[in-house]
């Protein structure tokens, strides 16, 4: 009985762990590909082939794939998620729990004509430093966030290789087909 208990728990273990490591499809990078002529055309890069990229969008309830010409390209920007909002909570956190650690390892001033106690001070000093954080890490956040072009246009080939490459670590079939 107590055999069947534990082979049964290792089943159930087994059972969990397997499915926490079962493949999901990858997502490939949203782009917005502007070209030589014509509207610029955004989607998920789905893979970078020699002569062509294979966007797909989607709208609604419909979803279309595209293969655009390299040689139509002007340049591609990869469209990376703003990091602003969680870079200036990340600061916000660190800088008051930075000054009101400060502010209480100061202690209390003397009694006098302006004294202020140790959680006065870890107040204080908190805000002004989570303010401080808050700026900080926004700003982290942003340029963490920024787009990355690939300029494609009036480039040597080998230029345009390169980026062809690069782009193609970014998409849902990676490598160069």
């Amino acid at each position: 009985m107590k055999n069947s208990k534990a082979i049964a728990f290792m089943l159930f273990g087994f059972l969990i762990c397997g499915s926490l490591s079962w493949p999901t499809e990858r997502q490939g990078a949203q782009v917005a590909v502007a070209l030589r002529s014509g509207p610029e055309k955004r989607g998920e890069l789905v893979a970078v082939k020699k002569d062509f990229l294979v966007l797909s969008s989607r709208s609604f309830d419909t979803v279309s794939d595209q293969s655009i010409p390299v040689a139509d390209v002007r340049a591609v920007t990869i469209i990376l998620p703003s990091k602003a909002g969680s870079g200036a909570l990340i600061g916000l956190l660190a800088g008051a729990g930075g000054g009101a650690a400060v502010g209480l390892a100061l202690g209390n001033d003397p009694p006098g004509f302006f004294s202020l106690t140790a959680g006065e001070k870890a107040g204080a000093l908190g805000v002004v430093f989570g303010l401080l954080g808050a700026a900080v890490g926004g700003i982290a956040g942003l340029a963490k966030g920024a787009d990355i072009p690939y300029v494609l246009d009036n480039k040597p080939e080998t230029v345009v290789r390169e980026s062809l490459g690069l782009l193609s670590r970014s998409a849902r079939i990676q490598g160069i087909q």
